[in-house]
């Protein structure tokens, strides 16, 4: 208990502690409760279906509370804008588990916001693949794994956005075999998701991967 309060109090202090209004206030220590429930149990798909729909409602919520709040409530304001981009993130995480594609995800929120927390919760990352462009992280707490990808090059806003095209083969165990075709295209400056597994989805492991700049995946193998 001692851990997750812990934890929870993590997650309060990268949302801003104080809040100017009970509702904001009241806001905050919902968003903390039901991040802290994904990242308390990763690894259990229902779990995690659950997270997703709340997810989707308070993301509703908080649109309103942002279009509401006046500019001269910092404090609101500022509270309101960062749960906004911790549920980003946790959205980003969930959705893609359950199959629903949220595209590349900014890197600074991600690292900011909810890279931050992990480790207090007994998650772990590491590298496990990199090409010129993309490196391949690998997050796991007991059972589950995910693997997202950061391109690496500077955020760009006009013109290619730095995209870089990578491809990712794995193995898969049940069959044994080598499963090619994973493929998926990213933006400078930002994280797409790759695989996953859990109580309901088995992990298969990376074993090669390639990337070649701009939008195309011709020529890649």
């Amino acid at each position: 208990m001692r851990k997750i309060l812990l934890c929870i109090l993590n997650i309060v202090f990268v949302i801003t502690i104080h809040a100017q209004s009970q509702p904001v206030l009241e806001m905050s220590n919902a968003v903390t409760e039901l991040v802290g429930s994904f990242m308390d149990n990763p690894n259990h798909h229902s779990n995690t279906l659950k997270i997703y729909d709340l997810t989707i409602q308070a993301k509703e919520v908080l649109d309103e509370m942002y279009r509401q709040v006046p500019y001269s409530a910092q404090k609101d304001y500022q509270m309101i804008l960062n749960m906004k981009n911790l549920l980003a993130c946790l959205d980003f995480a969930v959705a893609n588990i359950l199959g629903y594609s949220r595209g590349g995800f900014d890197a600074t929120t991600w690292e900011n916001m909810f890279h931050h927390i992990i480790p207090g919760f007994g998650w772990t990352y590491k590298v496990i693949h990199s090409t010129e462009d993309i490196v391949f992280y690998e997050y796991s707490k007991e059972n589950f794994k995910m693997i997202l990808a950061k391109n690496i090059l500077p955020k760009k806003e006009t013109g290619d956005f730095n995209a870089v095209a990578f491809s990712c083969d794995s193995w898969d165990s049940k069959l044994k075999r080598i499963v090619y075709g994973t493929k998926r295209i990213v933006f400078g400056g930002d994280y797409q998701f790759v695989t996953f597994g859990d109580d309901e989805n088995k992990y298969r492991k990376i074993t090669k991967v390639a990337s070649k700049r701009g939008a195309s995946f011709d020529g890649l193998k």
